[in-house]
């Protein structure tokens, strides 16, 4: 006994895979667009600035004339010119590649617009198909469910390394809002030292409890982010972590009135410094992070292609 759907199950399959490749295509025709359209702006400056000299060539002034007189100023124009022509050719020739580019774009969307309901089709022969070898092919049943075990065991994994990520991408940005507040309380610092130390003492303090606040939030946010990274298998220790304890009694020193200006200056330097280095750390797990996301993908695409292939070739 044969799948009832065989035939439609190999036709949508040829669909799919045209599917694959038009989607494949258009992401490739996106980025070069995008690179295209970054070098035709730059093309165009080129262009607008050789105008701009060019015209500046042509009007009459006491330089253009004593320049007219010793023959410089016909050279320059006649160079200039040719330079402007050279730079219209330049952006002529960019937006023709650009529009070749959009003319492809809108045929694979159109294309791929006429088939939005042929991959939801294609599960739903796949499922069929599945449910057909589990009644009929014992052999084959328990490779499949292997195979969905291990996509499903991919998909959770692949979860949580996307949250991890949104960790890393919460510390940063905490990091990013940190760094001028310590550079405004440096700054602050630097005046006291100079000045009568009225105002500048109540910025400065407010900046640093400012800094105190992010600062307890970032290592909140870093001992979730150790945690999941030994979690998924990533046994992260982060090197430079901000010490929260050791700047809390450097705030109480600080408003306990017993270090000068400049020994404030240089522990908001020094903090300044370890957060830097904790931003590169966090760079550099996020960035080993999204390689692990990456292969997630691929492994799960190769067993999806597995799946697939198991399914259409069995009978």
């Amino acid at each position: 006994m044969q799948f009832s759907n065989e035939r439609q199950l190999s036709i949508t399959q040829e669909k799919i895979e045209t599917l694959r490749r038009l989607t494949s295509e258009l992401a490739e025709l996106e980025k070069k667009q995008v690179s295209k359209m970054v070098i035709d702006l730059g093309l165009k400056k080129i262009l607008l600035k050789d105008q701009r000299e060019l015209n500046a060539l042509s009007r009459f002034s006491l330089t253009s004339i004593f320049t007219f007189i010793l023959g410089i100023r016909a050279k320059k124009f006649k160079e200039k010119k040719q330079k402007v022509l050279a730079a219209k050719l330049d952006v002529e020739t960019s937006q023709q590649a650009l529009n070749l580019i959009d003319q492809r774009v809108k045929e694979i969307q159109h294309k791929i617009s006429s088939m939005a309901d042929i991959d939801d089709k294609y599960k739903q022969l796949l499922k069929e198909k599945e449910h057909y070898l589990f009644e009929h092919n014992i052999s084959i049943s328990l490779e499949i469910h292997s195979i969905l075990e291990k996509i499903s065991t991919i998909k959770i994994e692949w979860e949580q390394v996307s949250e991890t990520i949104k960790i890393t991408d919460i510390v940063l940005a905490k990091i990013r809002k940190l760094q001028p507040i310590l550079n405004g309380a440096e700054n602050w610092a630097i005046y006291d030292m100079f000045g009568d130390g009225g105002v500048s003492k109540g910025v400065k303090y407010s900046k640093i409890d400012g800094a105190k606040k992010l600062i307890a939030q970032i290592q909140t946010y870093l001992t979730t982010l150790v945690n999941e990274c030994k979690h998924i298998g990533i046994d992260y220790i982060v090197k430079k972590d901000i010490t929260i304890k050791r700047f809390s009694k450097f705030i109480d020193i600080v408003y306990d009135g017993l270090v000068t200006g400049s020994d404030i200056k240089r522990k908001i330097t020094k903090s300044k410094k370890n957060i830097k280095e904790l931003e590169e750390d966090i760079f550099r797990i996020r960035r080993d992070l999204l390689h692990n996301k990456n292969k997630l993908e691929m492994d799960k695409i190769a067993y999806e292609h597995k799946y697939e292939a198991l399914l259409c070739d069995s009978v």
